[in-house]
């Protein structure tokens, strides 16, 4: 949310899709440099607890808000909340950006809004924010990602326990987060796991891609488009040298729980610890 008048400078506060981490961790670095942008306030973002994930973990249950403040401070002015004024909290106006703007967008277009109905708060701010940017712009994305988001002690706490866990079973191991899910299929245009599943029920699947046209799955994998089968990752680590007694955690959605996908991996890996969504 951004807005002016109450403290030094306007006051940004920003609403994020409820997505998967590294999505969140994009979504928060866009929003501390459109801030710097803008020369605004930031409020600590707020995370969509209604969508898809349906978490209702709040920014401060993930990372540690004090070092996030105080390690931007240099970049931008960072705030936990609105101030209240006159006894209430200010009802801020709900502005969304175009995807991928370029920083003159957020000057043109997002400031003078910012200067006139402060506080604003940007909503579903996924990818707002182009990647064509200045190298300083880019050290700040940098510096938000690599240093100010920390976990929280619980967290960080509960991950040690489970690399303890995990070298106490095996001396190799491996933690696979596979993309290979409907949702980025139907993104990426690569169907041929979702395909499958429908010709079963008697249905095929015609895919129109951005420009109007049909969409060749296969076409699309050959050209190095679609995320990787766990097929294709068990041959890959293979041969960058894991060995059969390397154990593999997995993450993958019911598409990836076919025979054609796990044969081969399983014969070059042996065990094999899924995580059932």
């Amino acid at each position: 949310m951004m807005y002016g008048g109450l403290i030094d400078g306007n006051v940004a506060e920003y609403v994020f899709d409820n997505e998967g981490f590294v999505h969140k961790c994009l979504q928060i670095t866009d929003a501390v440099v459109a801030a710097y942008i803008l020369n605004a306030t930031l409020v600590i973002p707020k995370l969509d607890q209604k969508s898809y994930w349906k978490d209702t973990s709040g920014f401060g249950e993930i990372f540690d808000v004090d070092w996030f403040i105080s390690f931007l401070s240099r970049d931008a002015e960072i705030i936990k909340q609105l101030p209240i004024k006159r006894g209430k909290v200010l009802t801020p106006h709900n502005m969304r950006v175009p995807r991928k703007c370029s920083p003159k967008f957020y000057e043109s277009h997002v400031l003078p809004v910012l200067n006139k109905k402060n506080p604003v708060q940007l909503t579903k701010f996924d990818y707002r924010l182009s990647n064509n940017l200045d190298s300083d712009l880019q050290k700040i994305r940098c510096r938000v990602n690599y240093h100010a988001l920390i976990f929280t002690d619980s967290i960080l706490e509960m991950g040690k326990l489970l690399v303890e866990r995990m070298r106490m079973k095996s001396k190799h191991f491996i933690a696979l987060h596979l993309r290979f899910e409907s949702d980025m299929l139907a993104f990426s245009h690569s169907l041929d796991a979702i395909m499958v599943e429908e010709r079963k029920k008697g249905r095929n699947l015609v895919l129109y891609g951005s420009d109007g046209k049909v969409s060749n799955p296969d076409r699309e994998q050959r050209n190095g488009r679609c995320p990787l089968t766990i097929e294709e990752v068990g041959l890959m680590l293979r041969a960058l040298g894991f060995g059969s007694d390397a154990h593999l955690y997995v993450a993958s959605e019911k598409y990836m729980e076919e025979k054609r996908h796990w044969h081969h991996s399983k014969q070059c890996f042996q065990i094999f610890i899924q995580k059932r969504l």
